[in-house]
């Protein structure tokens, strides 16, 4: 889909892939279904390659709601706004569970909290207004309307690139609010969708649960771990802590994970990893300030472990990838 947004040649497709496995075949939308981490990289690729730091805001805000598939139909056929915003609450995970979303109503407001589940980098910032983008526009389409007195608040100081926002969501953007949300009035919520029918979103509403279900189903023990450990960054989980989330004993999770090839350790380590290098290859970081991230109790012992990891220093891996400051 990016590809298609950025109207890249052959040449401009391979540079989006660098550094993964994937072919410019799979980017022009055979392969649904890639990796977070995968998908990290080609969002670095894209904003490099673009030099637009919007580039989230005009991807969300030119997909088409077809491409969201069994989602983008529950959303059409919602006979009010109210039941799109369930809908999106209760499923969007279908489609990426990049983000935890809460809707709630606040005196004669109904407010959309979006609480992204990664860092606020350049990569976050990208899911984050993409997902902005996408559910303003999906709004406007079952309401018919421009939407008057709906206001986006966004919990984080205006980036250089404000007036994008406004420019893609067309519509007011409060910066430095308390939490990241939109907000919309109670009354535009229970307006009738001329597209809805509520007999067809019923039983896409059962053909989504059972999806999540089934997804929720299928993942292996080692797929959970990883999942818990994404969601909460900022803390070092010990086996102890993992076991008692997925509530099974240290020893009983341990024994399936080696069923499955697999050890805590090196799932731990392997999400640490991943999230030290993302946090390193951005000019926001120092190396101090990624080994609280992760919850490190001290510099050193952070060190040590990225070492481990990588045979290289962090401030070593900061010079080679040109983030050091």
């Amino acid at each position: 889909m990016l590809a298609l947004v950025m109207a890249l040649d052959s040449q401009g497709q391979k540079d989006l892939l660098s550094g993964t496995e994937l072919t410019p075949e799979d980017v022009m939308g055979k392969i649904r279904d890639v990796d977070a981490e995968t998908q990290f990289t080609i969002v670095r690729n894209a904003l490099r390659i673009s030099n637009d730091p919007g580039l989230g805001l005009q991807w969300g805000n030119d997909l088409h709601i077809a491409s969201h598939g069994l989602l983008g139909q529950l959303i059409v056929s919602s006979p009010t706004t109210r039941h799109a915003w369930k809908a999106i609450e209760r499923f969007h995970g279908i489609r990426g569970d990049f983000a935890s979303i809460r809707g709630e109503v606040i005196e004669q407001s109904f407010v959309m909290n979006i609480q992204l589940r990664m860092p606020l980098d350049e990569v976050g910032f990208f899911f984050l207004e993409a997902l902005l983008a996408i559910f303003v526009r999906n709004f406007e389409l079952i309401t018919g309307l421009k939407q008057q007195g709906v206001r986006v608040e966004l919990g984080y100081a205006a980036p250089s690139y404000a007036a994008l926002y406004e420019k893609y969501l067309n519509l007011p953007c409060q910066f430095d609010a308390k939490e990241t949300a939109i907000v919309t009035p109670l009354a535009l919520t229970t307006m009738l969708n001329p597209m809805g029918d509520i007999e067809v979103y019923d039983n896409l509403f059962r053909q989504c649960e059972d999806v999540s279900e089934s997804q929720v189903q299928l993942k292996s023990w080692s797929q959970r771990v990883g999942e818990l450990l994404r969601k909460n960054p900022g803390h070092i989980w010990t086996l102890s802590d993992v076991a008692g989330h997925l509530h099974v004993s240290p020893r009983t999770l341990t024994r399936y994970l080696k069923e499955e090839g697999n050890s805590y350790q090196v799932l731990l380590d392997a999400e640490l990893s991943a999230l030290a290098k993302r946090y390193l290859e951005s000019l926001q970081y120092t190396v101090e300030s990624v080994a609280h991230m992760l919850g490190y109790k001290d510099v050193s012992s952070f060190r040590r472990a990225f070492k481990r990891w990588f045979s290289v220093s962090p401030s070593d891996y900061q010079d080679q990838v040109g983030t050091r400051t």
